[in-house]
């Protein structure tokens, strides 16, 4: 429910503090909870699987203090909103009059050396908590923590200032010294009016495009992005525009019952230069509300991809110690592998994109390894029939969905009979039973029969299909005239084991053209796309980068090349274990007949 880093005065160690829906956690060579001493019943949370913890890092009773306030906007919460300081939780809910305590707020931001609550919570004594979407409240200059500083009858200490919209507020960030708050379909800004009686004022950037998703917002140095109803949108403090045109039909499949807004959580991968927003599909429900998908979007090019993978939050985190280092006796790093001596990646302190995921799993995204990393684990898993290979699998929330076939690796199963033939092997999954179940077949090359008892230890890696559709070409478009093409050569990156599958349609027509010739008997190749050195070719074994062909044989108005691993290559171990990346395609190309005769 949060990956949050906690600044503090040493720039060498800012702690990853991560919560789930009732505590939190801090990583050093593990994950150790964060209880306190003094008052433990104040590190126990309470809140729904969508009620993700905002955090902010600001002074305290000391300017020199280093206090994390934390809030999950839960109005119900019984220890309301908190502080974390000198390794110890603190209730927070501060006074705003004699009779009324600020007791949850969507976010606390540090503005102009004050606090400021948005979309407030507040309760009268005696009464019940009332919202306030569309306020904004702010404390005293000096603590925070001071017993008055939020008290709004007190001149020269807190206050408060609704924006003059019915519009809820639901996101905010900073561009420049200017913190702008987006409403649901509009964008304003909080003026700093230097007036300590009247700090702060509203003032309107645009009407017509917001943010639906608090944590969807990414900073950068002139603007600010975010996922509203109507596009991704950028702020430059002056306008707002969307930035998603040639996908501008994404952003309306969020899927909004069950908290699919809410979901949408965003982090921008400064190594990479990409913006990750984990987003849950238009078949989430009730039952399966996680995200399952990330958009994927590189502002260097300005292009767009969904991996298939399912994480709730994003954060940073920043090691203390050097990863995965490589020495002279590493055994799995040879001479041409992909990773460097001096890589940043590796280095002490490096800033590390990480994510969490519905089982609690927490994972680091690095683009250096070709697999993705355990991230469900087995709780049972029994034969459904007696006599058959379908092995019902027992994993709590495991959010595999109906739709695409999903494929798994399976390691670390104990237990009796010949079950753990299981390990180190990918399998499609069969049927979805309900959000902690699911079904897959069992087959292997001996046709054996899975018996025995399963004992534990299981784990499952999602296996990724890569899926690759081009725009469709047509070369001599300028001449009215079809073409013809009889092979495609790609420049590939050499991998030991590598392999893709490379179909084509030809005009506008939906036919797999490679799986029609299979049905006809007519020899076009099987299109496989080798990334692997042809052991014929000299000096390909030493190469990084391969010419390699894929004969196609097309004639038509357009061709559309696609490319992803079929259900053969998606059970193989080896090319599982195998990057893919391409560089270039060189069309053989030559006109045909002229469309219009």
């Amino acid at each position: 429910m949060g990956l949050r880093t906690y600044q503090n005065a040493n720039i060498e160690d800012q702690a990853l503090i991560a919560f789930d829906t009732k505590y939190a956690y801090t990583y050093t060579t593990g994950w150790d909870r964060l209880a306190g001493e003094v008052n433990p019943g104040a590190s126990v949370w309470q809140g729904s699987n969508s009620q993700f913890f905002w955090t902010t890092t600001y002074s305290g009773a000391s300017a020199s203090d280093y206090v994390l306030y934390v809030t999950n906007f839960n109005q119900n919460e019984a220890n309301f909103m908190r502080t974390f300081f000198a390794n110890e939780w603190s209730n927070f809910s501060p006074l705003v009059s004699p009779t009324t305590t600020l007791v949850s707020c969507l976010m606390i931001v540090a503005f102009k050396n004050r606090l400021l609550a948005l979309n407030t919570w507040e309760v009268t004594s005696g009464g019940m908590p009332i919202q306030y979407a569309g306020r904004m409240r702010y404390c005293a200059l000096g603590s925070p923590l001071a017993t008055n500083a939020w008290r709004s009858d007190i001149p020269g200490n807190g206050g408060g200032r609704d924006c003059p919209t019915e519009q809820a507020i639901v996101g905010s960030e900073f561009v420049k010294d200017r913190l702008i708050v987006h409403m649901e379909s509009s964008t304003w800004e909080i003026v700093y009016t230097g007036n300590n009686a009247s700090p702060f004022v509203w003032q309107q950037i645009n009407s017509e495009f917001g943010v639906e998703s608090t944590f969807s917002m990414v900073p950068f140095d002139k603007v600010s992005v975010g996922v509203g109803n109507l596009g991704i949108i950028a702020c430059t403090g002056a306008n707002v525009d969307r930035i998603d045109e040639t996908i501008p039909d994404e952003v309306f499949t969020i899927h909004i019952p069950d908290q699919g807004v809410e979901r949408v959580y965003g982090i921008r991968d400064y190594y990479t230069e990409l913006i990750y927003w984990t987003f849950p599909s238009p078949d989430a429900s009730a039952t399966f509300p996680y995200p399952n998908r990330v958009l994927v979007y590189n502002y260097k090019n300005g292009s767009w991809a969904f991996n298939d993978d399912s994480f709730t939050v994003f954060g940073y985190y920043e090691p203390l110690v050097t990863q995965n280092q490589i020495t002279w006796s590493s055994l799995n790093i040879t001479w041409d592998d992909d990773s460097t001596w001096d890589s940043g990646s590796i280095a002490t302190q490096f800033n590390n994109v990480v994510a969490g995921n519905q089982e609690g799993w927490t994972f680091i995204i690095d683009r250096n390894e070709p697999v993705n990393a355990g991230s469900l684990q087995i709780t049972n898993m029994f034969v459904t029939t007696a006599g058959t290979n379908n092995i019902t699998i027992v994993s709590i929330d495991h959010n595999m969905r109906v739709g695409p076939t999903q494929y798994l690796y399976f390691t670390g199963i104990t237990g009796s009979g010949n079950i753990t033939l299981l390990n180190g092997t990918i399998f499609p999954v069969l049927t979805v039973i309900d959000q902690n179940t699911f079904t897959i077949a069992y087959i292997d090359a001996i046709g054996s029969i899975i018996a025995g008892t399963y004992t534990g230890g299981g784990i499952m890696a999602r296996v990724s299909n890569v899926q690759l559709l081009t725009k469709q070409y047509n070369f001599y478009r300028d001449k009215g005239r079809n073409f013809y093409i009889s092979k495609v050569d790609f420049l590939v990156d050499s991998t030991a084991n590598g392999v893709i599958q490379v179909n084509y349609y030809v005009s506008t027509a939906n036919n797999d053209m490679i799986a029609d010739a299979q049905l006809t008997n007519t020899l076009l190749g099987t299109g496989n796309l080798e990334t692997f050195p042809y052991p014929t070719v000299p000096f390909e074994s030493t190469a990084t980068q391969l010419w390699h062909p894929v004969y196609i044989q097309a004639d038509g108005e357009f061709i559309q090349i696609s490319m992803n691993l079929t259900d053969q290559q998606m059970r193989n171990v080896l090319i599982m274990n195998s990057y893919f990346q391409m560089h270039a395609m060189l069309f053989f190309a030559s006109p045909s007949s002229y469309r219009f005769h």
